[in-house]
């Protein structure tokens, strides 16, 4: 708590010093205060991030536990009286704080997975078939509770509102590759995405192999706006 207590006193001061000195100009004859209004913001917002909404709360917390760092802070009813004035104050910091969210979101789309079996032959043909070996061989279809000679149609799509998916990746792997295997051999490129699909994919592996994919496109994406 100390040091959140502090990164934020400092992320206050930094908005004060960074953005228009009318965005925060005191129009009376105590225009520099013992208190500053850098450490009445940020004793608002550590107060908040406590889980405490009330004034009266947030001033006793800061008066029991934190004193040391703050030993010019005012009586409750003075502590109130400024909090009141500081409406353009906090306008400015939402404004700065919703830039930074702008700057570092992406987007999040859904994405759904799922197979389709490509049946060349089916029931008792299935183990006779001879068509398409190199490519088709023997699966079972759960949903259908049917064993058939063919093909899986693997397809991750984009999930869009009132529309059909838009497909993302389409590939084949013969008929008795189970999805989840087939998902592993498969490179997945899942831009900040969350990824749907039925009982046959929660795996650790496979959720470790999406985390790691998720961590390196935000690292690709912070170094291209870097470079921007």
């Amino acid at each position: 708590m100390e040091i959140q207590l502090i990164q934020l006193y400092l992320l206050v001061c930094h908005i004060y010093d960074t953005r228009l000195a009318t965005c925060f100009q005191r129009l009376s004859n105590n225009s520099k205060p013992d208190f500053t209004d850098q450490e009445l913001v940020a004793i608002y917002l550590f107060g908040h991030l406590q889980g405490l909404f009330e004034k009266k709360a947030i001033h006793k917390l800061i008066d029991k536990y934190w004193r040391h760092y703050f030993p010019n802070l005012p009586a409750y009813q003075t502590f109130v009286a400024r909090l009141n004035l500081l409406e353009q104050t906090f306008q400015t910091i939402g404004g700065y704080l919703q830039q930074m969210l702008e700057e570092n979101f992406v987007p999040e789309i859904d994405r759904i997975i799922d197979s389709l079996p490509v049946m060349l032959a089916r029931g008792g043909h299935a183990y006779t078939a001879r068509v398409a070996r190199d490519v088709a061989d023997r699966g079972f279809c759960a949903s259908k509770k049917i064993y058939f000679h063919g093909v899986r149609l693997h397809t991750i799509a984009q999930r869009r509102y009132g529309r059909i998916p838009l497909p993302d990746q389409i590939w084949l792997r013969e008929g008795s590759c189970h999805d989840l295997r087939s998902v592993r051999e498969q490179k997945i490129y899942l831009p900040n995405s969350s990824l749907i699909g039925d009982k046959a994919f929660p795996d650790p592996t496979l959720q470790q192999m999406l985390g790691a994919q998720a961590q390196l496109f935000m690292l690709q994406e912070r170094s291209r706006k870097a470079k921007s």
